[in-house]
């Protein structure tokens, strides 16, 4: 019996794949649809059809590739043409001649992609291409093709990309145009969800119905549409596209990370919301990253300090309501002589989110690349309507307030 069996959905969009027709394919939906194990097949298909030939696969950075591509790969790898995995030279060579490369977008440290000029392939496998840049949408497609097959046939330039729905440029480059009926070759967009994927038991699809309804729309049923704002949200898509911006400034006046802390430990906890923003000579606001996750105490502290060292923040903010003197006193059990300042509410979440709304509104607030879970939960929230705690949120109006509201008249505690 075969090792990898394509569903009908997956045989539908590697047909596309190999027709001539597209150069640039997007498989998009729903978690747990087989869209990466196709797109790790594929890539290592097109390596085996095509000796000497060079691919990459993409993801936002190191840790994301250690954490999924890897594992993915090495459960799909083609038994005895592909070898292991040299982690010296992050590639993989072929029986062949062949090279598949993992390669880390790194748009923090390298806003440029300058490490992507001599990058030479023949195609990518652009991974939860959402979570990367337009700036290595654009590079990939300059490089693809860059490299000359020595002796041998010269394949397509080829860039694939697989990811759930989400904001950005991928969503303006494949999804509205196809819904609009205007996608045309060398495009081709292919929806996913997990009833395309047999292998995926009943339990588990319906433990995935507990999700809140616009998170089960949008990765399980893979529903692009989901994402449009929740009626009467502060936030909606168009405030945050408009104002994206590709990469940071090189100074800023500020820079701060701001926790809102989990009031509870264990599986069933919220979210710690942990975020960084800084605050720009031209007087904008700029959210750089979001590292909120579920976390023990000791975690989120180790998390926030890091954040605030990879950054080089003035000091970390945290918001004291659910937590008190914890928050200060986990901190400094990890680093004492960090930099801290603790924040509390004397008013509701509404008040103190629509100042920070109105900054939006006026373009005076830019998300550094996409930050798809706060933006989801920044438009999801409506004020005494939503049930879910929206802890990515609560820290960038935290963070947002303590860096643009100060000493104004829109700074609300």
């Amino acid at each position: 019996m075969p090792f990898f069996v394509e569903t009908p959905a997956q045989k539908q969009f590697a047909e596309a794949a190999f027709s001539g027709r597209f150069r640039y394919l997007l498989y998009g939906g729903g978690i747990r649809s087989g869209k990466t194990a196709l797109a790790l097949m594929l890539v290592q298909t097109l390596a085996r059809i095509y000796p000497r030939s060079r691919w990459a696969i993409v993801r936002k950075d190191l840790p994301s590739i250690r954490r999924n591509v890897l594992p993915a790969i090495s459960k799909f790898r083609i038994p005895g043409f592909t070898n292991e995995i040299n982690y010296a030279s992050w590639s993989m060579e072929c029986a062949n001649g062949s090279t598949i490369l993992f390669v880390n977008e790194n748009i923090n440290a390298d806003p440029d992609l300058d490490a992507w000029k001599g990058l030479e392939v023949n195609g990518f496998v652009l991974e939860e291409a959402n979570e990367l840049s337009s700036a290595a949408w654009n590079k990939a497609v300059e490089r693809a093709g860059s490299w000359v097959v020595p002796n041998g046939q010269q394949p397509p330039p080829l860039i694939l990309l697989t990811c759930n729905p989400g904001l950005g440029w991928v969503k303006d480059t494949f999804y509205d145009p196809w819904k609009r009926g205007t996608l045309n070759a060398p495009y081709y967009f292919q929806p996913a969800t997990i009833a395309d994927n047999p292998h995926i038991s009943s339990e588990y699809r319906d433990a995935l119905k507990n999700l809140p309804e616009r998170e089960f729309r949008r990765f399980v049923l893979g529903d692009w549409d989901s994402l449009s704002a929740a009626p009467g949200a502060l936030w909606t898509p168009e405030m945050i596209i408009q104002n994206r911006v590709t990469s940071a400034p090189t100074e800023f006046k500020r820079v701060v990370v701001a926790i809102d802390p989990a009031a509870t430990a264990g599986p069933d906890a919220d979210e710690t919301g942990i975020v960084v923003f800084g605050q720009g000579k031209d007087g904008h606001g700029y959210v750089l990253a979001d590292g909120s996750g579920k976390y023990r105490p000791t975690e989120w502290a180790n998390k926030a300090i890091a954040l605030y060292r990879q950054y080089n923040a003035d000091r970390i903010i945290g918001e004291t309501n659910n937590g008190g003197e914890m928050v200060e006193a986990t901190l400094r059990a990890v680093d004492y002589s960090i930099p801290y300042r603790a924040v509390h509410a004397s008013r509701g979440k509404q008040k103190r989110a629509e100042p920070v709304a109105a900054l939006y509104e006026k373009g005076l607030i830019h998300h550094v690349g996409t930050l798809d879970k706060l933006e989801l939960q920044m438009t999801s929230w409506t004020p005494d309507e939503t049930a879910f705690s929206p802890d990515r949120m609560d820290a960038m109006v935290w963070a947002a307030s303590w860096l643009m509201l100060r000493g104004t008249g829109g700074f609300v505690l």
